[in-house]
């Protein structure tokens, strides 16, 4: 049985005033954050063998901010290993994340993309012809792909944030060369601290002519020379941070190696990872007092488009390498794997639009669906000598081009967050690493000699008098006999 216990104390403090207060500077978003706070905590974990095959784990920690949030989190665990080749796990826990300082006492201004032509009134009002969803002729003013500000003002009665999530596994292992194991994931948050969980309503509300949910505003963009009483377009929404409801989600990951000696100097090991998302829901509150408290589902498209900066939740993610270990050279393949997804986002667009293509992120006269991408990595190196090792990598070695995602704002036509490397192309590299590290030298060792035997016992006699003396030593002469009785004189008659 182990047992540890701990005590923790920091103190917090951020002063990060905005950077471009006017916002004259491109690309520079404003943001700014300010406070302190002293935050102690104190921790155990217990780790006790039940049985030879069970093994349970717990753990807790408690801690006070000095803000007024205070909180204990448990977690247990267990692994049961009924045979070698088999083994059972999981884990239970709860946790919570209190309000940070941007979330309390900031600001914060970030910019995705949007089509002010999608709104009805708006086109209608500067010369076009709305049909279907989409705007056709009449003023640039309408064209898709502007600029949507989304500006997160503080929110100091801000609750923290509370988890609970539980794991359950399995382990196998028929042979030792080879291990399986699959993990189930559960997590389910609330009170989840967003910003302006109901900014996409208020849009719509503007250009509805209706009014908006209570403490948001929207700024507006310049008139439209061409239409200089049209309806104008929004350029930044403006919201507060807030406790939204509840945010699930659950999924499998899969790990599989292998290891095996193929012959005298030839080793190959195989390394499979595999993460499907079965479920990734959002709601924002959990009343029905607005349309945008309906649950979003983000699985298979671009959302959360706002959080992942359009990076989107892809269904399955994954990759296998193979490596050849011969002497001193070692060889390494990777196949890299993301599935494709929806150019759509129910945090844009609003709770089930989903799989209604018409809602099309960038145009939806285009595509709908950005590909899977899939790409091969080779690094291969040799062991000159023990300081010196040559290398050569070809990442993305057919040169896989990245899938079109113009609905991505974080980079031009496609994902960077999981197809960079399509974008960058094939790229090579070769180098020498040399290691400086001295050789250890060991201490010579001193011989150990051993200690002479001791001398054997002298030899042994025992005399005729009984004494015990050296083999080599001549025993004590013997005492005298006693001289002889005197003798008796004749009586007289």
């Amino acid at each position: 049985m182990q047992l540890g216990v701990g005590a923790h104390f920091r103190h917090e403090s951020l002063d990060n005033p905005n950077g471009n207060p006017t916002g004259d500077f491109i690309a520079f978003n404003e943001a700014n954050a300010k406070g302190e706070r002293d935050v102690e905590a104190a921790f155990f974990e217990l780790n006790a063998p039940i049985l030879k095959q069970l093994e349970v784990n717990l753990s807790g920690r408690y801690d006070h901010y000095s803000t007024g949030f205070s909180n204990f989190s448990p977690k247990a665990g267990f692994k049961f290993t009924p045979i070698r080749q088999l083994a059972l796990r999981g884990t239970w826990s709860k946790g919570f994340r209190a309000p940070s300082f941007a979330e309390t006492s900031g600001q914060i201004t970030g910019f995705t993309t949007y089509n002010p032509g999608s709104f009805q009134a708006l086109c209608e009002s500067h010369g076009g012809t709305y049909s279907g969803g989409s705007c056709t002729g009449g003023s640039p003013y309408t064209r898709s792909g502007q600029a949507l500000g989304f500006r997160n003002n503080a929110n100091p009665d801000l609750r923290p944030e509370k988890s609970q999530s539980f794991t359950a596994g399995i382990i196998l292992q028929p042979i030792k060369q080879i291990s399986l194991t699959v993990d189930y994931y559960n997590i389910k948050k609330t009170n989840i601290i967003t910003g302006g969980p109901l900014s996409n309503s208020a849009l719509d509300a503007y250009y509805a002519g209706t009014a908006l949910p209570t403490g948001y505003s929207v700024l507006l963009n310049p008139i439209d020379p061409l239409f200089p009483g049209g309806l104008r377009s929004v350029a930044i929404i403006v919201g507060p941070y807030a406790n939204a409801s509840t945010l699930k989600t659950n999924g499998l990951d899969f790990n599989a190696q292998a290891d095996f000696r193929l012959a005298p100097g030839l080793r190959w090991s195989s390394n499979l990872e595999a993460t499907r998302i079965n479920k990734y829901d959002f709601r924002a509150c959990s009343d029905n007092s607005d349309s945008a408290c309906d649950v979003q589902h983000y699985v298979g498209t671009q959302g959360p488009y706002i959080l992942s900066s359009g990076a989107g939740t892809p269904r399955w993610r994954g990759n296998w390498s193979n490596s050849f270990e011969f002497g001193r050279a070692t060889l390494t393949g990777t196949v890299n794997y993301v599935s494709g997804y929806k150019m759509t986002a129910e945090d844009q667009n609003g709770p089930g639009t989903a799989n209604d293509c018409t809602t099309n992120l960038y145009d939806p006269g285009f595509a709908c669906k950005t590909k899977s991408f899939t790409w091969v990595d080779l690094v291969g190196s040799y062991k000159l000598t023990d300081a010196i090792t040559i290398y050569g990598n070809v990442l993305n070695l057919f040169d896989a081009k990245a899938p079109i995602n113009p609905a991505n704002y974080a980079a031009a036509n496609y994902n960077p967050t999981y197809t960079q490397m399509g974008a960058v192309g094939r790229f090579f590299r070769a180098g020498v690493n040399f290691s400086f590290r001295p050789k250890e030298h060991l201490a010579p060792v001193e011989p150990v000699v051993a200690s002479p035997p001791p001398p054997p016992a002298p030899a042994t006699q025992t005399c005729p008098d009984g004494t015990v003396i050296e083999a080599t030593a001549t025993c004590p002469a013997p005492p005298p006999p006693p001289p002889p009785p005197p003798a008796t004189k004749g009586e007289r008659g």
